[in-house]
């Protein structure tokens, strides 16, 4: 791993900006972390981290929910002054698209709508003078475009804005072909719309070309429950790129409710004041960007960072993301991912008024991103066809059931299924770990879920019985 004396020589920081207080391992050495393990890849006095720092003490959603609306404003922050990651191909801008899973009550609408009044107070301690970046997109595809086009920039000549939604069922439950267009917004392309309104707006107005979506630089924050997105994330959207687009944020079924009441102990005026703290920083940092770089800037990755990345992709990386898990479906959404990286670097740096990625940032980043790829996987059932929904529908069939186990036979009744298709959902259930049987032959079969007390005890066995039925196979061989 080459090192990183030569970051602080290209780097053109601000002698006053924090860095990180300690150096994450490299992305070869450090192990898959959980949900609730992101938090250790943020630096803890950057803005970000005390956003963090207070969030998660005043509200019990999953810390990913809160860590990806934080990243989002970051993004919006750098990306609204002119921010761009300068690449061998093109110059990208510094957005991030997300979409919070979780069943009703998780605090993924609460997470959203938390950063959206914090974005406004620390707008007005920093007397930044701006409209509201958020956006829903609601209605009609031509409405959304035109709202989206009121945030067009004509000295930059772009449109910078965020797109936020608590249920993306609904914004996907359109005539209109929303999701090829959405995937157009994320890849920052013009957007076209042909109609009569548009024409005649084209006329009276000279907002961009009026009927055109000029270079769009926007962030998305997305929310909804497995149940209602499965109903209308249809097939066409996965094939077209919109599921590898978008960063997944799906906490693992034993966390979810982890963090509720957690941080109960600490006083209203102790919360207040982290709040206080937090907006601090934000609004110090916005004046450090101002005398940064007036009318934006490129940043770059360092030598060190670049080739840290290039392991990430080339290396390691790819038997890291060799998974069983919809695997193969999972190519493009990994390769999103990859690119997602470098722009979380470029955040990290940009948070420490630097211009030039040094690889303590990348590494921070592909750390991070390892533990993104989990929540990837938990989302990989969406739009992947009758199979996998019908895996899904098991799966919370087992769960539950907790630590009694379900039975084959249960199933069988519930979904009114052929046999053989689910035989089929439990095999594939099996080999993903997702399951485990425990007692029971044919129909009386039961089944634990891995999440479950005697579900880890039973995978333990499982595992065993596995190794010695693969052994004994050896051996006749």
């Amino acid at each position: 791993m080459p090192t990183n004396e030569s970051a602080d020589t290209l780097s053109p920081e601000d002698p006053n900006s924090q860095a990180p207080d300690a150096v994450t391992p490299p992305i070869l050495e450090t192990e898959l972390k959980l949900a609730d393990d992101l938090h250790t890849h943020v630096p803890a006095e950057s803005p970000v981290g005390k956003y963090l720092t207070w969030a998660c003490h005043a509200q019990g959603s999953p810390e990913a929910y809160h860590l990806a609306n934080a990243l989002l404003f970051a993004a919006h922050t750098l990306t609204r002054r002119g921010f761009k990651l300068e690449l061998l191909l093109d110059d990208v801008p510094l957005t991030l698209w997300f979409c919070l899973l979780g069943d009703s009550g998780l605090g993924k609408t609460t997470a959203i709508e938390m950063c959206r009044k914090f974005t406004k107070d620390v707008w007005a301690e920093a007397c930044v003078d701006a409209r509201d970046p958020y956006v829903e997109p609601s209605g009609s595809l031509p409405g959304i475009l035109a709202a989206l086009q009121e945030h067009y920039d004509e000295r930059r000549g772009t449109t910078t804005a965020i797109l936020a939604h608590d249920e993306l069922a609904q914004v996907l439950h359109s005539k209109d072909p929303i999701g090829e267009h959405l995937c157009k917004i994320h890849d920052s392309r013009d957007v076209a719309w042909n109609t009569k309104t548009a024409q005649a707006k084209s006329k009276k107005t000279q907002i961009g070309k009026g009927d055109t979506l000029i270079q769009p630089h926007v962030s998305a924050m997305f929310a909804s429950t497995e149940a209602q997105l499965s109903e209308h994330f249809r097939a066409s959207h996965r094939a077209g790129g919109l599921f590898g687009r978008l960063q997944w944020i799906a906490p693992p079924l034993e966390q979810r409710y982890v963090r509720a009441g957690v941080y109960s102990a600490i006083d209203v005026a102790e919360a207040r004041q982290l709040r206080k703290n937090a907006v601090d920083a934000w609004a110090d940092w916005e004046g450090r960007l101002s005398a940064l770089a007036v009318n934006g800037a490129k940043m770059i990755l360092s030598q060190e960072a670049a080739e840290c990345w290039q392991t990430l992709v080339f290396g390691k990386y790819k038997d890291m993301l060799d998974l069983k898990k919809n695997a193969d479906a999972l190519h493009g959404a990994r390769m999103r991912l990859a690119h997602r990286t470098q722009v979380i670097a470029a955040i990290f740096a940009g948070m420490r008024g630097a211009l030039v990625v040094s690889l303590e940032d990348m590494q921070l980043a592909a750390a991070l991103s390892k533990g993104l790829y989990t929540h990837i996987v938990a989302a990989s059932d969406l739009g992947g066809g009758t199979h996998n929904k019908l895996c899904g529908i098991v799966t919370q069939i087992v769960l539950r059931a907790g630590n009694a186990g379900c039975e084959r036979r249960v199933v069988y009744d519930h979904l009114h299924t052929d046999k053989k298709t689910l035989d089929s959902v439990f095999d594939t259930l099996i080999d993903r770990e997702t399951i485990v049987p425990d007692t029971g032959r044919g129909v009386r079969a039961k089944f634990l879920h891995t999440s479950t007390v005697n579900g880890v005890a039973a995978l333990k066995v499982h595992r065993a019985n596995v190794d010695t039925a693969i052994a004994i196979q050896q051996r006749k061989v």
